[in-house]
């Protein structure tokens, strides 16, 4: 019998290649919906969690120099997947870097190491009980420290980047330290290298008034709990804030507050959350989304963009 030599697709050579790599898990099909805030979406084409840094750096060439979509996911807060999944390969950087590691100082002040991976409640949370300042400016925020950074998250009080010493990143097969400076940030906004992975962080935190930071961060989540839906699976905020105005206010005037299309609903406390009532697909809650749109301009002349980020592949948009 003649053995007949079979070519590999690009996408099964690719899947080879990142499992024959150390310390990588690789997922084939992996599931996303429950990973994700607004509990919905479709399966990871190739689902890949490099599990320490050189790991990263490997994985980053190889999904680089292929042909294939890459998407690097977050912690999932601000994102919509689409019911199809995500196509190419997904990185999924929380199994490899959620740790938090403390070096205190004599003098109180701590050095932390944090991974992209590590949820912003928790590094909220140890500050507190350490009493140190800095990381109070993410109560409120969900997601992970690597989306913080990215967003260069914070309130009326603050924003992360006044206590971010520098940034591990990969970028170019290279696993390499970012000063302050060099990553760029602005507000609301960071300027890392284009295609690079974030995968942690170091933080130089200095003691605090243990108590009135504690103040300061349950008026936080007491304000979070008043204004937006949190008994519901939701992204946060859908659409951004044009320019001196509020989406909020003007999708409310819109008429559009308690919109719902299948088990997607304009939540009636925030005007600017769509929220999964339960069994929601993701394309009730774009197309929902995309009447708003269209319903707010037809009211106020004003084309609502996407705050969300869409995942996969989602039908065109109509014109308005």
């Amino acid at each position: 019998m003649i053995a007949v030599a079979v070519e590999m697709s690009e996408l099964e050579q690719v899947r080879q290649a990142l499992m024959e790599l150390e310390d990588v898990q690789v997922t084939i099909d992996g599931p996303l919906a429950k990973r994700v805030s607004m509990k919905v979406g479709g399966p990871a084409e190739t689902l890949v969690a490099p599990l320490t840094p050189e790991a990263a750096a490997k994985v980053w060439g190889i999904a680089t120099n292929s042909s294939l979509p890459v998407t690097v996911l977050g912690g999932g807060t601000n994102v919509v997947i689409s019911d199809k999944g995500i196509p190419g390969i997904v990185i999924d950087l929380e199994p490899g870097f959620n740790y938090l590691r403390e070096h205190p100082a004599e003098d109180g002040s701590s050095m932390w190491e944090v991974g992209a991976g590590a949820g912003t409640g928790k590094i909220v949370n140890r500050a507190l009980t350490r009493g140190l300042k800095g990381p109070e400016v993410l109560a409120g925020v969900p997601g992970t420290m690597g989306g913080a950074l990215i967003m260069n998250a914070g309130g009326h009080e603050g924003e992360i980047k006044s206590v971010v010493n520098r940034v591990l990143i990969v970028h170019e097969g290279e696993v390499k330290w970012l000063s302050n400076e060099e990553a760029g940030f602005e507000y609301r906004a960071s300027n890392f290298p284009k295609g690079c992975y974030i995968l942690g962080c170091e933080l130089g935190l200095t003691p605090g008034n243990k108590a009135a930071l504690k103040a300061q961060v349950k008026e936080h989540q007491r304000r979070r709990r008043e204004t937006q839906p949190l008994q519901f699976p939701n992204s946060g905020s859908i659409f951004k804030n044009p320019p001196g105005d509020h989406a909020g206010r003007l999708i409310e005037e819109a008429g559009c507050k308690g919109m719902q299309l299948g088990q997607a609903q304009v939540s009636e406390l925030h005007a600017n959350f769509i929220i999964n009532l339960g069994g929601a697909s993701a394309s009730d809650i774009i197309q929902l989304a995309r009447q708003i749109q269209r319903k707010v301009f037809q009211n106020a002349k004003v084309k609502l963009e996407f705050e969300v980020k869409l995942l996969g592949e989602f039908p065109p948009e109509e014109s308005t």
